[in-house]
């Protein structure tokens, strides 16, 4: 996402890693690239400079505390486009894990901002492929008006369904994903089998 800005946006990008993976060459964007405990003491100090600078693309990694989260949507909030990579199970898990990390008293908030900014969540995973090596499988949420009212009510139970069912605007579930490699003989149906805990909605894709 970050090459893919660089090369065709004038804009500046920064980001905040602990540690720095890749580096990257301006392009179209001027990027600039922090270390967390080399540059900024921590991800929210961090994300005040890339504020205080003019930043129009925030890159995190990894999110890991509520502090983290509180000031990506603090940025979000002021008009900046922040990815952020954080660990989770699956793409709707990882929007219920964002909003129990903040206090009672906050989450309506952070739901409502999720529900209005939020462009997508993409979960990936790496399965082994047949015939050696691994392959990556993404499971993605788009911001629909279901999966808008399902954020700014706390409903998360029923993201999978609206996964399920919204492929044409651009969703993807985890599911899906995996059939689509067993039926081209990427991925064995045992191997894909393990990565998913509904096991019977991935055998309904197979059908």
């Amino acid at each position: 996402l970050v090459r893919g800005i660089n090369a065709t946006r004038q804009v500046r990008i920064v980001t905040i890693e602990q540690p720095v993976e890749y580096l990257f060459a301006a392009d179209q964007a001027l990027v600039e690239q922090r270390e967390v405990g080399r540059d900024v003491p921590s991800v929210p100090a961090g994300l005040a400079q890339a504020q205080r600078g003019d930043a129009n693309v925030v890159f995190v990694s990894p999110v890991t505390t509520a502090a983290d989260w509180q000031a990506i949507l603090e940025t979000v909030e002021a008009g900046k486009l922040v990815i952020a990579v954080t660990a989770g199970e699956s793409s709707a898990g990882t929007l219920e894990h964002i909003n129990a990390s903040f206090e009672t008293a906050q989450q309506a908030w952070a739901r409502n901002l999720l529900s209005e900014s939020l462009a997508a969540v993409i979960s990936l995973r790496l399965v082994p492929r047949v015939g050696g090596g691994q392959v990556m499988v993404f499971e993605v949420i788009t911001l629909t008006s279901a999966v808008q009212s399902a954020l700014r009510e706390g409903r998360f139970w029923q993201l999978p369904g609206i996964i399920q069912t919204s492929r044409q605007e651009g969703m993807q579930s985890l599911e899906f994903a995996l059939a689509q490699l067993v039926r081209a003989g990427v991925v064995k149906q045992a191997d894909a089998m393990a990565q998913v805990s509904d096991q019977r909605a991935l055998l309904a894709q197979l059908r």
